[in-house]
């Protein structure tokens, strides 16, 4: 929860150092995927198994943020329907999962198929999807570098408590709906003003 949420995403580093190459920094792509894995994870409430599937045509843009749509979820297995997921924008940019979310695909060069992939020790991206068991290595990680004890994190810590699904639109089967600003809500994720299509509405 935050606000160790936040001092999370700070230590996740935005910058690599190279001593054997002839331009000694450049974008720390590891790091910015974890800038957006981490946000997007916790907002939108999803599990590693949904972060791991996530595609780029799975996003689409929204007035107040970002719809995401999972074609197929622990509740969802069948796949008839996509659950739609609002990821609303953050106050502060530096918070912000939408942010967050563009910058690592634009940085990493990613216009289709997974959202989410593993960054090479050489800093470059390798085209497949993180695995789920991946994901909950790279939260603990994260967590380590900011000085807490990874031991209680896990990727399921991105979905706190159970708690019911911040979205502004229907809610997602087996949970129960929410809006940003409620007791359950992090006060720095701005109210959507308006829903998204229902979760059975395609999304135009």
């Amino acid at each position: 929860m935050p606000p160790e949420l936040f001092d999370v995403l700070a230590g996740c580093p935005t910058t690599k150092v190279f001593k054997t190459r002839d331009r000694s920094t450049e974008p720390a792509l590891a790091g910015l995927r974890d800038r957006a894995l981490l946000p997007v994870g916790f907002v939108a409430a999803l599990r590693r198994s949904e972060l791991a599937a996530l595609a780029v045509a799975d996003v689409a843009d929204h007035a107040n943020g970002l719809v995401l749509s999972l074609p197929r979820s622990k509740t969802n297995q069948t796949g008839e329907q996509a659950e739609l997921v609002v990821l609303p924008r953050a106050g502060t940019p530096g918070r912000c999962p939408v942010t967050a979310l563009q910058t690592w695909l634009a940085a990493a060069g990613i216009t289709d198929g997974p959202v989410f992939r593993p960054v090479s020790t050489g800093n470059r991206v390798i085209p497949r999807p993180l695995h789920p068991e991946s994901i909950n290595a790279l939260v603990q990680a994260a967590v380590a570098r900011a000085g807490l004890d990874p031991a209680p994190y896990s990727a399921h810590s991105l979905r706190p408590g159970s708690s019911p699904t911040p979205t502004c639109a229907a809610p997602r089967t087996g949970r129960s709906p929410t809006r940003p600003g409620t007791a359950a809500w992090p006060a720095w994720v701005v109210t959507c003003a308006s829903p998204p299509p229902g979760r059975t509405t395609p999304i135009s």
